[in-house]
């Protein structure tokens, strides 16, 4: 799964349909959640690529640039456990006209 999102690199490079992929995940426990659910925390961090487009990133191009985020997870009833390359595109200050492919 892929989010597509218009994307203007640093360079000056117009992506219309740009092709942005989770690359890796990491989930770090802290505390522990044996006797209260509130020792317990978990931290979410995850990073991906942004290709110029599908076809850019199906032949093996380099990616035309990255992002790296992390938040931590809410294990409560008010859970916000969010689409991460959503939450990575509106954070980095990408563009939000975004659709997932």
């Amino acid at each position: 799964m892929a989010l597509r999102i218009v994307y203007d690199t640093t360079h000056g490079i117009n992506c219309p349909e740009a092709h942005c992929v989770i690359s890796r995940t990491k989930c770090f426990k802290r505390g522990t959640d044996d006797t209260d659910e509130n020792d317990a925390a978990f931290r979410m961090t995850y990073n991906g690529e942004i290709y110029y487009d599908e076809q850019s990133y199906l032949d093996g191009k380099t990616p035309v640039a990255g992002f790296n985020m992390e938040y931590e997870l809410d294990i409560n009833d008010d859970a916000n456990h969010y689409n991460i390359v959503k939450d990575a595109m509106s954070i980095s200050r990408l563009s939000l006209d975004s659709t997932m492919v």
